[in-house]
C-alpha cells in the first residue's frame, strides 16, 4: 500500500476513484442539484412476501460496504470514509384506495428521487415499496451516483433477488473490497499504463475543438439541470433484423446503433469529423465484480463523408471501440481537464448508451420487470437503447437538456434516428447522403434550431 494510502487509512479516509472525483467536483457546482440521483424500480405482479423482502433488504444493506460511504473535504481535497450504518426498515406506501394509483405512484417516485442526499452525512441511498393493487407492487431504490454505477446496481439487484428466493442472504460474488478497488485505482494512476492511456487519448482526440451538436443553443459548463426524455419503441422484428445484419458483417450491436447516430449528426450538421460518447463500466479484470462507482465514458471518433454508408461507419466505430476499450480506465474527467487548459470543450456532445440485459426477475411466484430512471446530467443529448431480452420491443429513449431542445425537437430527432436504425439492414450499403429522412414540416422545425444545414 502506498505511503499516502497508509496515512489516509490510519485516519480512515480514502481517496476517490476517477469516476467519483468527476461526480464530486461536478456536484460542488450546485450542492442542491439532484441530477446525480440515480435509480431503478421494479413493477412486481403476484404474491409478494413483504416481510421477507424487508428482512433481506436490511441484511443486504448491512453487507454492502459502499452503502455506508460518506464524503469529507480536507484542504479542498475530497475523501471517502465508512461510517456505522443502521439499516432502515423498508418504507411502504399503500395506494390501493387511490382513484389513480399509477399517477400517484409516478409523483411519489419523482419526489423520492428528488429528495436531497447529504454527501457528508449519508446515507446516500433510499429504498421503498409501493402497493398499487392486491397483487401489484413497485419496489424502488434511489442512490447518489457517487457511490454506485450501473454495474454495481446490477450486482446488488441480482443478489437481492437470489436471496429473496432462497429466503436467506446469499454470499456475494468473489470480488475486491471497495478499499482494494480504490487502491487498484490509485495504483493505476501511478503506473506507466496511466501515461500510455493519456497519450492515446491525446492522439485520438487531437484536432477536435467543438463537438457537433443538433442545437444552436450554447452549452453551459457545469450545468446540473435534470434532463428530460422522450421515447419511441422499435419492434422486436426490426431489432432481430438489425442484429442479424450486424452478425453478418461481424459487428456487435453497439457500433450498429452508434453508426445510425453518427450518420444523423452528419446529415443534420454537415460536420464530417464526429465523436460520440460511449459509457463503459471502467473496470479491469480485478474490479469487474466490485460494486461501486468506477464507470467511465469513452470517446469514439469517426470520419463521415457524403459517399459513406451505414456499414462503413459501423465498421469504423467497431474498430474505434476495440482500441478505446484497451484504454478504458483513463477517466473522461482527466481528458476534459486537459482540454479545458487548451480552451477546448468535451470531445463529444452526444452519448449512445446500450443497456442490453434481462430486465425481468422472479420473486418466488411473483414476476418483476425492471425500469431505469433517467439520471446524470445531460449537457446535450444521450440516446439510451433498452433491450430487455424479452419478446417485446426495445425502447429508444432520448435524454435531452431542457434549455437546448424543446420536447417536440427532441422527439423529431429521436424519430429520425429510429428511422435510420431501421434502415441498417435494408440500406446499409447505400450512400447516407441519399437516405430520405425528413418530411417538409419536420425539416422546417429542425433546421431553425440546428447548428448546421440540413441535408436531404
Amino acid at each position: 500500500m502506498s505511503g499516502i494510502m497508509t496515512e489516509l487509512k490510519h485516519k480512515k479516509l480514502f481517496p476517490l476513484t476517477g469516476a467519483q472525483r468527476n461526480v464530486w467536483f461536478h456536484q460542488k457546482v450546485d450542492e442542491n442539484a439532484t441530477a446525480y440521483h440515480a435509480g431503478q424500480h421494479i413493477v412486481i405482479e403476484g404474491d409478494l412476501d413483504t416481510q421477507r423482502l424487508d428482512r433481506i433488504q436490511q441484511q443486504l444493506i448491512l453487507d454492502t460496504e459502499i452503502l455506508s460511504l460518506r464524503f469529507v473535504e480536507v484542504d479542498q481535497e475530497p475523501y471517502q470514509t465508512f461510517y456505522s450504518l443502521a439499516a432502515p426498515a423498508l418504507a411502504q406506501w399503500d395506494l390501493r384506495n387511490e382513484q389513480h394509483p399509477d399517477l400517484v405512484s409516478e409523483n411519489l417516485l419523482r419526489s423520492q428521487q428528488n429528495l436531497p442526499f447529504d454527501l457528508q452525512q449519508g446515507p446516500l441511498f433510499r429504498f421503498g415499496l409501493i402497493r398499487l393493487a392486491e397483487k401489484r407492487w413497485i419496489w424502488f431504490w434511489f442512490y447518489h451516483h457517487i457511490i454506485m454505477d450501473g454495474a454495481g446496481v446490477a450486482s446488488m439487484f441480482s443478489r437481492l433477488v437470489q436471496s429473496y428466493c432462497a429466503n436467506e442472504l446469499t454470499p456475494p460474488q468473489p470480488a475486491l473490497t471497495w478499499l482494494e478497488a480504490v487502491q487498484e485505482d490509485d495504483n493505476y494512476r501511478k503506473s506507466p499504463q496511466w501515461d500510455e492511456d493519456s497519450q492515446y487519448w491525446q492522439r485520438t482526440l487531437s484536432g477536435i475543438s467543438t463537438p457537433a451538436s443538433l442545437s444552436s443553443q450554447p452549452a453551459i459548463v457545469g450545468d446540473l439541470l435534470v434532463c428530460r426524455h422522450t421515447s419511441v419503441n422499435l419492434e422486436r422484428s426490426d431489432v432481430e433484423r438489425i442484429l442479424s445484419w450486424g452478425k453478418e458483417h461481424s459487428l456487435s450491436p453497439y457500433p450498429c446503433f452508434a453508426a445510425a447516430v453518427a450518420a444523423y449528426l452528419f446529415r443534420m450538421t454537415d460536420e464530417d469529423d464526429l465523436c460520440l460518447g460511449c459509457p463503459t463500466d471502467g473496470r479491469n479484470r480485478k474490479t469487474r465484480a466490485t460494486p461501486g462507482m468506477l464507470t467511465n465514458v469513452l470517446s469514439l471518433r469517426t470520419q463521415v463523408h457524403a459517399e459513406a454508408n451505414l456499414l462503413s461507419i459501423a465498421r469504423q466505430l467497431s474498430l474505434q471501440l476495440k482500441q478505446a476499450l484497451r484504454h478504458r480506465q483513463y477517466p473522461l474527467g482527466e481528458i476534459v481537464k486537459q482540454r479545458l487548459k487548451q480552451n477546448q470543450s468535451e470531445p463529444f456532445s452526444m452519448l449512445v448508451n446500450l443497456e442490453s440485459f434481462d430486465h425481468h426477475a422472479d420473486f418466488g411466484t411473483a414476476r418483476g420487470s425492471l425500469y431505469t430512471e433517467s439520471s446524470e446530467p445531460v449537457a446535450d443529448l444521450q440516446l439510451f437503447i433498452f433491450d430487455r431480452h424479452d419478446e417485446g420491443p426495445i425502447e429508444l429513449r432520448l435524454a435531452y437538456h431542457p434549455t437546448r431542445y424543446t420536447p417536440l425537437q427532441a422527439y423529431q430527432h429521436l424519430v429520425n434516428i429510429a428511422q435510420l436504425i431501421k434502415l441498417l439492414p435494408v440500406s446499409g450499403h447505400e450512400r447516407i447522403a441519399s437516405l430520405a429522412l425528413l418530411d417538409a414540416s419536420q425539416r422546417a422545425d429542425i433546421i431553425e434550431e440546428s447548428s448546421g444545414p440540413v441535408r436531404d
